[in-house]
């Protein structure tokens, strides 16, 4: 299995997710084949060779849990598309990830799009979006919602680079698809407005057009 490994410097080993606004990934991409997305699309860089063969698998799974810790909980969301898994921590205080999770539920649908890395700027072919079904209605992660507690960003980015560093979700994870084995893992840190207050250095992608399929 390869595993891909943020106010500081993002270190080189460390890959960056946000939440894009639908009305923006429409206006720069274009809408997907199965229509523009109305709720927050999910992000990361990936080798788009990559995305593109563990789509065509056709199988994929979607799902938020939590990663408790002793002074802080991450709520973490993770992806799999064929024989690639990718994780997105977010700080479990953070109101912008909360808002997003609402709004897939009401839309029930999630769209997670994938940035060529090293073409995020000019590459036509650089985008590929997948989306998911989602359910209505609350679920156990509920309880782990922090909004009204205080910014605790800070001790997130601390714990979510710990887990990076040494890979120990990479090590611990299982596939959620039967018959499938994982072949990569990569583990992002969502940065939504308030976490990028926290970080320097970072860009905000920009690709190019869209590839799409439709997940259960």
């Amino acid at each position: 299995m390869k595993a891909s490994t943020n106010k500081d410097s993002p270190a080189s080993s460390e890959n960056y997710g946000i939440l894009m606004q639908p009305r923006a990934y429409s206006e720069r991409f274009g809408a997907p084949p199965t229509g523009a997305p109305t709720t927050p699309v999910l992000t990361a860089n990936f080798d788009i060779e990559r995305i593109d063969a563990a789509m065509a698998t056709g199988r994929a799974s979607f799902g938020v849990y939590c990663i408790p810790g002793s002074d802080v909980d991450i709520i973490a969301i993770r992806q799999q598309l064929g024989p690639i898994q990718n994780y997105w921590l977010a700080a479990s205080c953070d109101p912008g990830v909360w808002w997003a999770i609402q709004a897939w539920r009401a839309s029930e649908w999630i769209h997670v799009a994938f940035f060529e890395r090293g073409d995020i700027y000019s590459g036509r072919d650089g985008v590929r979006c997948c989306v998911h079904r989602s359910h209505r209605g609350k679920s156990q992660i509920d309880k782990y919602r922090r909004e009204g507690a205080g910014d605790n960003s800070a001790k997130f980015l601390d714990l979510a680079r710990r887990l990076i560093a040494t890979g120990s979700i990479e090590r611990t994870t299982t596939s959620d698809l039967d018959g499938i084995a994982l072949t990569d893992v990569q583990v992002n840190i969502l940065t939504t407005k308030r976490i990028f207050r926290h970080i320097s250095g970072l860009e905000t992608a920009k690709p190019g057009t869209v590839g799409s399929l439709i997940l259960g």
